[in-house]
C-alpha cells in the first residue's frame, strides 16, 4: 500500500474546521500514525468534491431544527444511526430563481440528525458531516478517515456534469426516519450554496462548507450560512407535507364547487357538482371519487388528480296514451325545447274528441305539436260516432214499432219491438237502408242489432185469419159464410 506523496494531499481538505481555523483536534490527528490514511481512496485517480454541512450545534441555540410542533428532531439513541434523517442533495431542475425546482434527489440517503465524525453523536436538532464524492462513482464518504466513518450510495452516478456546476444545493431534513408519503419535512438553501466543479486531474479536491443558520455569513468563517426555507412559513421545523395537485373541470352545462389546488396528502376534499337548468349530472371522470355517479362526494388526495364532471341534457319523457278506440302517436324521451308531433288515430266508428294534459299547441286538433318543457303525460280521447236509429211501422193501423231511447253509437247494442195491433201478426223486418246485416234476427218481434251505421227498420203486419168450418144440418139448402179462412 502506498500513500499519496504529501505534495498533493492535505488532510485539511478532509476535516471540518472550527471557525474558520485548524482545530486542536485536527493537530492531534497529524501527529496520528499516518498509516491511517493508507485508505483505497487515496490511491484513486478520480477528481473529488468535499462537503462539509452542519446545523447549529450548541445547545439551546434557537436555530436548531425542529418538528412541527416544535420538538428538537430525535438524535435516536447513542451513537450514529437512529435519528431522523437528513440529507444532501439538489432539485432536477432547480435554478438560482428558484432553487426548489422539480424532483429532489437525494445524494446522501442515510444521513441522521445527532450522527457525528466521532460517534457518540450529537444532541436532538442537530448534525455535522463531511462528505467525499468522487467522479465517476455512485458511493459517497462520510466522515473520511474518522473512528465514525461510513459510506452511503447516490441514485445516480457523480459525473462531470451530472449534477451541473452552480446547481443549488439544498439540505433536507424530516421528522422521522421515513421519508414515505406520510413524512414531514424542510428544505434548506443558501446564497452560494452550489454544486462546485471538479478539480483538474488530481489536484486539491473542491470544498464547500454549508451551514443551516440565520443571518449572513460571518466575515471570519468559512461556513455560508443558509437560511431559505421552502415551506418559508416554518423555518428551521419539518413542517412541510407531501403535497399533490386537485384539477377539476365541467364537460357539458353545470358548474363545480372550486376546490382546484394544491392538498397535503391524505386530505379528503368534499366534490360538489350542479347541473343547470335541463341539464343532469353524468358523473366524475378521473380515479379516486369515492362516488363517482354521485354530484356531492369526497376524493383523497393520494396523488395528483384531474377531475371533469360530466354533464348532459336532461331527457324528459313525454307519455302518450290513447282513451277509447283509436291509437296515437309521439312518445318518447326528448331533450327540453324539442317540438313533439303528436298524432292521433280514431279506430273505425270512432272519432277523435281531444287532448287531454299540459303541452299541446291545440287540444281540438288530431294532429298537433308540443314543445317539451318538463314530463308531460298526455291522453288522445276518442268517442264512438253517432248515428241514426229510425224504426217504423209499415202500417200504423196494423201495429206499433218502436226502438230504446237513443243516443245511438256505433257498435252500440240496441233493442227494436214490434206491437201489432188486434187482429194483426208482426211478420218481419224490413230495411230501406239495407241493414238488416245489423239485427240479431230480422224474424222475432223483440230484436238486438248492433249499430255499424245509419239505419232505418220497419215492422211488417199481417192480419190475423182463422179456420170456420160451417155444417148444415138435414133439411138445409145452404149456409154462408163457407167453411174457408176468415179474419177477424
Amino acid at each position: 500500500m502506498k500513500i499519496k506523496n504529501s505534495a498533493n494531499f492535505d488532510f485539511r481538505n478532509y476535516f471540518v474546521p472550527q471557525s474558520g481555523m485548524l482545530s486542536s483536534t485536527f493537530l492531534a490527528v497529524l501527529a496520528f500514525p499516518l498509516l491511517v490514511f493508507m485508505n483505497e481512496n487515496l490511491q484513486g485517480t478520480e477528481p473529488e468534491i468535499v462537503i462539509h454541512w452542519s446545523s447549529e450545534t450548541v445547545s439551546g441555540h434557537p436555530d436548531i431544527l425542529t418538528d412541527a410542533n416544535g420538538t428538537a428532531l430525535s438524535a435516536g439513541g447513542s451513537g450514529n444511526g437512529d435519528g431522523c434523517l437528513v440529507t444532501l442533495g439538489y432539485f432536477d431542475q432547480a435554478s438560482a430563481g428558484n432553487p426548489f425546482l422539480g424532483t429532489w434527489i437525494p445524494l446522501t440517503h442515510g444521513t441522521r440528525i445527532g450522527d457525528s465524525s466521532s460517534g457518540y453523536g450529537f444532541e436532538d436538532g442537530m448534525f455535522s458531516f463531511t462528505t467525499v464524492f468522487t467522479r465517476l462513482s455512485d458511493s459517497v464518504t462520510v466522515y473520511p478517515y474518522r473512528p465514525a466513518s461510513y459510506s452511503v450510495t447516490t441514485p445516480h452516478t457523480i459525473e462531470q456534469n451530472i449534477p451541473q456546476a452552480n446547481t443549488p444545493i439544498c439540505i433536507r431534513f424530516y421528522d422521522g426516519t421515513d421519508t414515505g408519503l406520510t413524512a414531514r419535512y424542510n428544505t434548506v438553501t443558501g446564497s452560494g450554496w452550489v454544486w462546485p466543479a471538479f478539480p483538474s486531474g488530481q489536484g486539491v479536491p473542491s470544498n464547500l462548507y454549508l451551514k443551516v443558520a440565520r443571518g449572513p455569513t460571518p466575515s471570519n468563517s468559512l461556513w455560508a450560512y443558509g437560511d431559505t426555507f421552502e415551506d418559508s412559513d416554518h423555518n428551521f421545523s419539518a413542517a412541510k407535507t407531501t403535497e399533490f395537485d386537485l384539477a377539476v373541470s365541467v364537460s357539458g352545462g353545470g358548474s363545480v364547487t372550486d376546490v382546484n389546488g394544491s392538498y397535503e396528502y391524505g386530505t379528503v376534499i368534499d366534490l360538489n357538482a350542479s347541473a343547470d337548468d335541463h341539464m343532469e349530472f353524468v358523473g366524475w371522470l378521473g380515479d379516486g371519487v369515492t362516488d363517482p355517479t354521485l354530484p356531492i362526494t369526497t376524493i383523497a388526495m393520494n396523488q395528483d388528480r384531474n377531475l371533469t364532471a360530466v354533464f348532459q341534457d336532461k331527457m324528459y319523457s313525454v307519455l302518450v296514451n290513447p282513451q277509447g278506440n283509436g291509437s296515437v302517436s309521439g312518445e318518447g324521451n326528448y331533450t327540453f325545447g324539442t317540438i313533439v308531433n303528436l298524432t292521433a288515430t280514431p279506430s273505425t266508428g270512432h272519432s277523435f274528441s281531444h287532448w287531454n294534459g299540459f303541452g299541446p299547441d291545440s287540444n281540438t286538433s288530431a294532429s298537433t305539436t308540443l314543445s317539451v318543457s318538463q314530463d308531460h303525460a298526455i291522453v288522445g280521447v276518442f268517442v264512438a260516432q253517432s248515428f241514426d236509429l229510425n224504426v217504423t211501422s209499415q202500417d200504423p193501423t196494423a201495429g206499433q214499432a218502436e226502438a230504446e231511447i237513443g243516443p245511438y253509437f256505433y257498435d252500440g247494442n240496441y233493442t227494436i219491438n214490434a206491437t201489432p195491433n188486434p187482429g194483426y201478426a208482426f211478420t218481419h223486418w224490413t230495411s230501406s237502408t239495407n241493414s238488416l246485416g245489423m239485427l240479431e234476427s230480422n224474424s222475432s218481434q223483440t230484436t238486438n242489432l248492433i249499430l255499424t251505421g245509419d239505419a232505418s227498420f220497419e215492422a211488417q203486419f199481417s192480419l190475423t185469419t182463422y179456420e170456420l168450418e160451417v155444417l148444415m144440418g138435414t133439411g138445409g139448402q145452404s149456409v154462408s159464410p163457407s167453411t174457408g179462412q176468415q179474419s177477424s
